[in-house]
């Protein structure tokens, strides 16, 4: 985080592959390190961010490494989302394709594998049972010359085949299910979701809420994590703000909405009803909407569409009132103008 040019707050978004954060053997954070090369010049280039500076480097004119430029670093140390923990190393996360890797190999390697079979056993081998015919001094047996293409002459009793090897297809299947269906039980992923010879259609919304409970589970985690970086990033700009002469009170937090998937129709009946027995706000009811993507703008709109029937019914009020007033009769029984 940093203050541009400009005076606004903006963000840098650093590159996890590019990234190197240090710590002491006491697993301090006091150090991090953008580290990229590009290819076609062959030049390495640093950012070194200190806890009051940022340094960069790069090797462009020669052997080593030069300081290029020095900037000074008002909100600290880059924030770091660590999205797991990970009980070899704390300072560093873990991915969850390190669970997926080893089963989707295995699914690549028996498909491989599988294909290798298929073409090599598309080759038949020719076997032939019996003996050969055979030919006497003069020429009984043998093929006619006047043939053409390819001929083979057995003799009476013998036989010629092509022998293709049997491939196991059920065998096939039923290891790949299972290592679908682990892939999906380690994931957390509902057999539904990606069955589609399934149909969900006639499933109630809580079962497929029970369903979706250990995905809800493992993106509750992964919002714990998130918040612990949103948490240090928050501290940064209320810092940098300080910088501005802005000062902030209070606490920020945030909520996660896990997209699961529901019946929308009851879910807008039910807000219909939460709203329309003064149990729900509108503000609620339009964030707990399915259709609702930008909550602010909506509630502006709402608003600006009131106060626009409110004025239509005031104008329409008034122009009553005009009327009933130049209908009036005087006491000669004319009508005043």
């Amino acid at each position: 985080l940093y203050i541009g040019d400009n005076g606004i707050i903006q963000s840098k978004i650093i590159q996890p592959q590019d990234s190197y954060p240090v710590f002491t053997d006491s697993n301090d954070y006091v150090c991090f390190i953008e580290h990229y090369t590009i290819q076609s010049s062959s030049i390495s280039y640093y950012t070194v961010y200190y806890p009051d500076r940022v340094e960069v480097w790069d090797n462009n004119g020669g052997n080593g490494l030069y300081l290029k430029n020095t900037y000074k670093n008002l909100s600290g140390l880059p924030v770091l989302y660590i999205k797991q923990e990970n009980e070899e190393n704390i300072t560093q996360g873990r991915s969850d394709l390190e669970d997926y890797v080893n089963l989707v190999d295995k699914m690549e390697e028996l498909l491989s594998k599988y294909h290798d079979s298929f073409y090599k056993f598309l080759n038949p081998i020719p076997v032939v049972t019996g003996t050969k015919l055979n030919i006497d001094s003069k020429g009984n047996g043998a093929i006619d010359k006047n043939i053409v293409g390819n001929c083979l002459q057995l003799d009476d009793g013998s036989s010629f085949e092509l022998v293709l090897s049997k491939m196991d297809i059920n065998s096939l299947k039923e290891m790949y299910k299972i290592l679908m269906n682990s892939l999906l039980d380690i994931s957390m992923t509902p057999s539904i979701a990606m069955n589609g010879s399934s149909n969900p259609a006639n499933l109630a919304s809580a079962s497929i809420r029970m369903m979706y409970t250990l995905p809800v589970l493992k993106g509750s985690m992964s919002a714990e994590y998130l918040k612990q970086g949103y948490y240090s990033r928050w501290e940064q700009i209320e810092k940098l703000l300080q910088y501005k002469g802005i000062n902030v009170d209070g606490l920020l937090d945030c909520t996660f909405n896990m997209s699961i998937p529901s019946n929308e129709t009851e879910l807008v009946n039910n807000i219909v009803n939460l709203y329309n027995n003064n149990l729900m706000s509108i503000d609620s009811a339009i964030e707990h909407s399915p259709y609702t993507t930008d909550i602010e703008t909506e509630i502006r709109a709402i608003q600006a569409d009131r106060d626009s029937e409110q004025e239509l019914g005031d104008n329409d009020v008034k122009s009553d009132d005009k009327s009933s007033t130049e209908g009036k009769t005087d006491n000669n029984g004319g009508v005043d103008e």
